[in-house]
């Protein structure tokens, strides 16, 4: 028999995960060709490193957690901007925990390989927008 996360915990379990460790969780894009997979690791990713990026802090009390009708449970963060002063090429997004583990490496929560892109940043600078969101079912 499978086993079955009723929608009660599902609510539970993304509110540990986004809200309840204590620790910030950062939202970063990387710039390397990839495509996520569970065998990931933080070596996986490359950060951007374009001009004027900077990671940004989630904070567990601006989730929102809500049980939709076909019992998918979703966390979902406001859209987030990144702003760059030059140009980069980015892949997706990732969603790291960074306190608290012993070798001071990060955790990925969660990345996503943008459906529309890559997005290119032109040289002259520009925005990336992502509206973060953790799903179980």
């Amino acid at each position: 028999m499978a086993l079955k996360v009723i929608n009660e915990g599902e609510r539970e379990m993304l509110n540990r995960i986004v809200g309840d460790t204590g620790d910030t969780i950062w939202l970063r894009l990387f710039d390397n060709n990839m495509t996520p997979d569970e065998a990931d690791s933080g070596d996986s990713y490359t950060e951007s490193g374009g001009t004027g990026y900077a990671q940004i802090p989630l904070y567990g009390d601006s989730w929102t957690i809500a049980t939709a009708a076909g019992d998918t449970t979703a966390a979902t963060y406001a859209e987030q901007t990144f702003t760059y002063s030059a140009g980069d090429t980015l892949y997706g997004y990732y969603i790291v925990e960074e306190a608290g583990y012993e070798d001071g490496d990060s955790v990925i929560l969660i990345a996503e390989r943008f459906t529309d892109g890559p997005y290119t940043v032109p040289g002259g600078g520009g925005t990336v927008k992502v509206t973060p969101r953790i799903q179980l079912e």
